[in-house]
C-alpha cells in the first residue's frame, strides 16, 4: 500500500521528464502502474512530435489473448490521444484480415474524435506490401470496409491536409468519391497521394478520374498519381497550383495514351520549386517508348527511379536518356533488379557495356547528390570515377559491396585474383576489401561503407519475398510530409 501510495504521489512535471525518456511500447507499459501514471500518459507535452506510429503488425502477434489486450489498449490510447494528434501513419499486412479489421476500428474511432474536435492532420496507410497473396471474401469485404472508413474520416475530417492511400490499387476505384468529399474543404489539403502498386504490371484496367475533380485544390503542393492520368489536360490544372513535389508511377504505357505536349510540361517548369519524380515499376516497355512518352520530354525530372524492368526495356539506354536530358535537374538516381536466379550474380548491363553510362551520369548531372544501385555491377574503377566526379556532393551512396565488381581492378591483378570469371568486393580478403572502400570513400570526404548482403532488400536474391517489398519502403519515404 505504502509503495503504491508513493509511485501515485510523484508530482506530474516528474512524470512527463520520465516519459520523455521511454519509446511508445515503454510509456504504454509504464502507464499502468497507477491511475496518475495512466492518465499522465495522454497528456500533449509527451507526445511532442503529435506523431503516433501505429504498427498493426506487432499489435496483432503474439497469443490470441495477449494480442487481443494490446489491441484494445492501443485503441483505448488513440481514443484518449485523438484530441491533439497531428499525423498517424498505419502500418499493416494487406493480407491479414485482423490487422485490416483493426484498421478500419481505429480510423472509425478517429473519425468519432473528428466530430468533437480534433487536431489530425496527415494520415498515412503504409502497407509492407501490396500484392494479396490470397483471394478470400473476408479480405475483399475487409478492404471495402476500409474505404468506406477512410470516406467516412475524410468527411468529418475537415482541416486534414495530407492523405496517403498506400499505393493500394482496390482504394483507387474510391478517388472520385474522396476527391469530392475533400473539396468541400479543399483549401487545406496539401498533399495528396493517390499513386498505385499494381498486381499485375502488364495488365490493369484504368479507372476514370475525372481530372476536374483536381480543380479545386488550390493549395496542393504534393501529389502521387499513376501515368495513366498524365495528360495535357491535367497538366495545365497543376500548372495553376502551387506544387512543389509530383511523384508520378509508371507501370506500363497504354498505346491509347494520349501522351502530353511539350508546352504542357513548360507550364510546370514555370515552378522553379517543383521536383517530379518518376518511377519505373516493373516497366516491360521499349527504350524507344519511354523516351518518346516520358523521357525525352520537358518534364522536369529531378528524381528518377526504375524497379525490376522487364527483359524488353534496356537499363543502359535509359540511363542514357535521363542524363543527356534531364543533366541539369537531376538530383537522385534509384535503380533495383534482382539477381540471376541461376547463379546469384547481379546484372552486368552496364559493366559489360564499352561505356559505363552510370559514370556518364555522374559527368553530366551536376546536381546529382544521391545513388543507390542494388542487384546491377558495378565495378571498382568505376565507382571510383562516379565518387570522385561528384565528391562531397553525393551525400548518400548505397551500394552492396556483392555488387561491386573487382575483376578488372588494378589492386586486384596485383594480387593475383584475376583468374576468376566474377570477383566482387565481398570475395575479398578483409585488408584488401578495407584498401577498395577507403579507395572509394575518399572522394567523398566522408567515411562511407557498402552495404551487406543482409542489408538488401530480400526480393533482390529471394524469389519467395514480393518485388513490392523492395521498393515500398522508397515510395513511401517520398510521401511523407
Amino acid at each position: 500500500m505504502a509503495d503504491t501510495h508513493l509511485w501515485n504521489n510523484i508530482p506530474t512535471v516528474v512524470l512527463f521528464k520520465i516519459y520523455s525518456n521511454l519509446s511508445r511500447n515503454e510509456r504504454m507499459q509504464a502507464s499502468s502502474t497507477c491511475k496518475a501514471w495512466r492518465e499522465s500518459l495522454f497528456h500533449p507535452s509527451i507526445w511532442p512530435s503529435k506523431r503516433i506510429e501505429c504498427n498493426l503488425i506487432n499489435l496483432t502477434n503474439g497469443n490470441k489473448s495477449e494480442s487481443k489486450r494490446r489491441r484494445t489498449a492501443f485503441k483505448q490510447f488513440i481514443g484518449k490521444c485523438a484530441r491533439f494528434i497531428h499525423a498517424i501513419d498505419f502500418y499493416f499486412d494487406c493480407n491479414c484480415y485482423t490487422q485490416l479489421k483493426e484498421l478500419v476500428d481505429v480510423i472509425s474511432i478517429l473519425s468519432s474524435s473528428a466530430m468533437q474536435g480534433t487536431a489530425l492532420k496527415r494520415l498515412s496507410l503504409k502497407p509492407i506490401h501490396i500484392q494479396l497473396s490470397v483471394n478470400h471474401q473476408s479480405l475483399s469485404d475487409a478492404m471495402f470496409a476500409l474505404l468506406n472508413a477512410i470516406q467516412t474520416f475524410v468527411a468529418r475530417n475537415p482541416g486534414l491536409q495530407h492523405l496517403s492511400l498506400g499505393c493500394l490499387e482496390e482504394l483507387l476505384n474510391a478517388t472520385p468519391s474522396l476527391l469530392s468529399i475533400m473539396a468541400q474543404n479543399s483549401k487545406s489539403i496539401q498533399s495528396l497521394h493517390l499513386s498505385t502498386v499494381k498486381e499485375d504490371p502488364d495488365y490493369y484496367p484504368v479507372h476514370d478520374i475525372p481530372l476536374c475533380l483536381f480543380e479545386p485544390f488550390v493549395s496542393l503542393r504534393a501529389l502521387s498519381i499513376d501515368y495513366d492520368y498524365i495528360c495535357d489536360e491535367f497538366l495545365t490544372i497543376l500548372a495553376k497550383k502551387p506544387l512543389e513535389k509530383l511523384i508520378i508511377n509508371v507501370h506500363g504505357l497504354d498505346e491509347e495514351h494520349p501522351g502530353v505536349k511539350r508546352s504542357s510540361w513548360s507550364l510546370l517548369k514555370a515552378n522553379s520549386k517543383l521536383e517530379v519524380s518518376v518511377n519505373l515499376l516493373h516497366t516491360d516497355d521499349s527504350p524507344d517508348d519511354l523516351r518518346k512518352m516520358i523521357l525525352d520530354t520537358d518534364i522536369p525530372l529531378s528524381h528518377f527511379r526504375a524497379f525490376f524492368l522487364g527483359e524488353n526495356t534496356s537499363i543502359t539506354e535509359l540511363v542514357k536518356s535521363v542524363a543527356l536530358k534531364h543533366q541539369n535537374t537531376l538530383r537522385s538516381l534509384v535503380l533495383v533488379d534482382c539477381f540471376s536466379p541461376s547463379t546469384l550474380f547481379p546484372n552486368p548491363s552496364f559493366s559489360r557495356a564499352a561505356e559505363n553510362e552510370l559514370v556518364m551520369l555522374a559527368w553530366r548531372c551536376k546536381k546529382l547528390n544521391h545513388l543507390t544501385l542494388i542487384g546491377y555491377e558495378i565495378s571498382e574503377v568505376d565507382l571510383i570515377a562516379i565518387t570522385r566526379l561528384r565528391g562531397s556532393q553525393l551525400k548518400e551512396l548505397f551500394i552492396p559491396s556483392c555488387c561491386i565488381s573487382l575483376l578488372h581492378s588494378p589492386i586486384i591483378e596485383d594480387e593475383g585474383y584475376y583468374d576468376d570469371d566474377r570477383f566482387y568486393l565481398d570475395m575479398a580478403p578483409p585488408d584488401l576489401r578495407s584498401q577498395v572502400i577507403a579507395d572509394i570513400a575518399k572522394p567523398l570526404n566522408r567515411d562511407w561503407i557498402p552495404m551487406t548482403f543482409g542489408e538488401m532488400p530480400k526480393a533482390v536474391f529471394d524469389p519467395h519475398f514480393t518485388p513490392d517489398t523492395a521498393y515500398l519502403p522508397i515510395i513511401q519515404r517520398e510521401q511523407c510530409w
